[in-house]
């Protein structure tokens, strides 16, 4: 049961960034990548969850700073969708 859960988790990640823009998907990616090296980091250092938890948000909120410090002008864009059905992404109005 716990591994399913663990799967359901991951995929309701996965597929939240499904609607995110270029920007809004560096963001997260980076956050992601900061979260798992805070875990590790965590399980290192620390003993027990506890450790493991904090070392993530840290590692998380770290990580989606420096991911957001790297996209496009920190100009937030949307995506829309022309006469013709295309999809493109541009600045939001």
């Amino acid at each position: 049961m716990k591994k399913l859960c663990s799967l359901f988790i991951v995929l309701m990640f996965a597929f939240s960034t499904v609607a995110c823009t270029q920007n809004e998907k560096t963001v997260a990616k980076w956050g992601a990548g900061g979260a798992a090296l805070g875990a590790l980091g965590g399980a290192a250092f620390g003993h027990g969850g506890k450790a493991v938890a904090a070392g993530a948000a840290v590692g998380a909120v770290a990580g989606g700073l420096i991911g957001y410090s790297r996209t496009k002008n920190h100009v937030r864009y949307c995506h829309y969708r022309d006469r013709n059905g295309k999809v493109f992404e541009a600045r939001c109005k």
